[in-house]
């Protein structure tokens, strides 16, 4: 069973004494809304990692191979996503967003995402605020965003990762994007899927989007 471990000075004294310390530092305080964060994000990270088969990197482990210079730091933690799934043919930058931002740092977060994306990457939002994903989209929307899909961190939960993150289509009308279907490997057990059957057909979720779409590969 995977746990995630947050370690004191004297911890971190002992990964540098044998050689494992990812980082030369170590931060001495933690807010408590830093502490939801940091779990949240990890907790994402491994169900990208362990259930849907992908490799994935934390911003702390970017940042501590990256050794980005002090000059160019400001601009780093602008487009420092929390995960990084680095897949060849499009790479996924995905945001855990527990709290909503003002309009204009989004502007401002997303600009230096459209300078640095590689081609053909998509940048996925987990959000965990009422009407988080209209918010967004809305946003994305009016500031020619395209390549920004939306899906709550419920949905994700729930889903085991293979909800739907939705983005706005410069054709018109929206577009879906997706970890991995209901029908890819590695499969869900079946009796995951019919209990989520059961309570679809319930009204279970407020943003409905059917499990036999999915499967289709709507």
């Amino acid at each position: 069973q995977r746990k995630l471990y947050f370690l004191t000075g004297k911890g971190h004294q002992r990964l540098r004494w044998e050689g494992r310390a990812a980082m030369r530092r170590y931060r001495k305080g933690l807010a408590s809304i830093w502490l939801r964060h940091e779990l949240a994000a990890n907790a994402v990270g491994l169900v990208v990692s362990e259930l849907l088969g992908f490799e994935v990197t934390t911003a702390r482990e970017r940042y501590a191979r990256n050794h980005i210079p002090f000059k160019k730091l400001s601009e780093y933690r602008l487009i420092m996503s929390d995960l990084w799934i680095p897949d060849a043919a499009g790479p996924r930058a995905i945001e855990v967003e527990l709290g909503q931002k003002s309009e204009k740092r989004y502007e401002e977060i997303w600009a230096a995402y459209r300078r640095s994306l590689p081609k053909g990457s998509v940048l996925l939002y987990l959000v965990d605020w009422p009407r988080g994903v209209e918010c967004l989209l809305k946003h994305a929307r009016r500031y020619g965003h395209p390549y920004i899909h939306v899906a709550h961190l419920r949905d994700f939960r729930r889903y085991l990762g293979r909800c739907a993150f939705t983005g706005w289509s410069p054709e018109g009308g929206y577009s879906q994007v997706f970890l991995k279907k209901l029908n890819d490997s590695p499969a869900v057990p079946a009796e995951i899927v019919d209990q989520w059957n059961r309570e679809d057909s319930k009204g279970f979720r407020k943003f409905p989007i059917l499990l036999a779409e999915v499967s289709r590969g709507a």
